[in-house]
């Protein structure tokens, strides 16, 4: 709280401590509109920034702050979509109050760019909703979403008003907020597992410095799923036709097993 008084930013949010008790989780907004960033055409699709802090006694760190977001059109949860916004210190060592402080500096001095990674996230494709799904299951998102989750928020979030209408494939931030959709509304998982898989979606817009090559991200998946159905003689299709999908996916990228 003295971060954000000495700020005279208003906060909304949520104090989460699921079991094991030590896991617990500030879900925090900033309820400032120079705190907002949009996505869609002519700011149609307000996104609220603020800040998720987690405190983890899992031996990678103690407690941890990463830029939060909080899409309004459909309470979409967004977490560590940014690595340059994320903060860390490590469970042995004493807490460092001055990690919120910086944590809300850097956030609410990089609403720009951050603006400019949902933008870049818009213009970027994959081919449909096949490779959103083999991508997330590339990322890990497999461990807390089935397959027909998967393809129903992807209809869902193309059905949202406020949808860009793309000739030319699935952007990869409607994929991200597909899957944040999901884990979002469908899913009932524990909250710090919740994080975890928050982090794996993050895949979507965040890779090194900067959004990823969606041609990358296609590739890399693609070949993933065909390796799994070439060793695996007994291996199921996801959906009727997969196999033929998957070849079509295949000559599109380049790949070869």
């Amino acid at each position: 709280m003295d971060a954000a008084e000495s700020r005279d930013i208003d906060l909304e949010g949520t104090l989460s401590f699921p079991d094991p008790p030590y896991k617990a989780s500030f879900h925090i907004d900033f309820a400032d509109d120079d705190a907002t960033i949009y996505a869609g055409e002519d700011q149609t699709d307000p996104i609220n920034l603020g800040m998720r802090i987690r405190q983890g006694q899992t031996g990678h760190y103690g407690v941890k702050v990463d830029v939060g977001a909080y899409r309004l059109i459909c309470s979409n949860g967004m977490v560590a979509f940014d690595d340059e916004m994320s903060w860390e210190q490590t469970h042995q060592e004493p807490l460092q109050r001055q990690m919120i402080h910086e944590g809300m500096d850097g956030i609410l001095n990089g609403v720009d760019d951050l603006q400019a990674r949902i933008d870049e996230a818009q213009e970027k494709t994959v081919r449909g909703a096949d490779d959103v799904v083999w991508i997330a299951q590339n990322l890990g998102l497999d461990q807390y979403l089935d397959t027909e989750t998967m393809y129903d928020s992807i209809r869902e979030e193309i059905e949202e008003p406020v949808a860009q209408d793309r000739d030319d494939g699935i952007s990869l931030f409607t994929g991200y907020q597909a899957m944040t959709r999901a884990l979002n509304h469908h899913t009932d998982i524990p909250e710090h597992h919740l994080d975890n898989a928050y982090d794996r979606a993050a895949g979507f817009l965040e890779y090194g410095d900067g959004v990823p090559h969606p041609d990358i991200l296609g590739e890399n998946a693609v070949k993933r799923r065909a390796n799994q159905l070439m060793e695996d003689a007994d291996a199921e299709e996801q959906w009727e036709g997969e196999r033929n999908d998957l070849r079509d996916a295949m000559k599109a990228y380049g790949v070869t097993v």
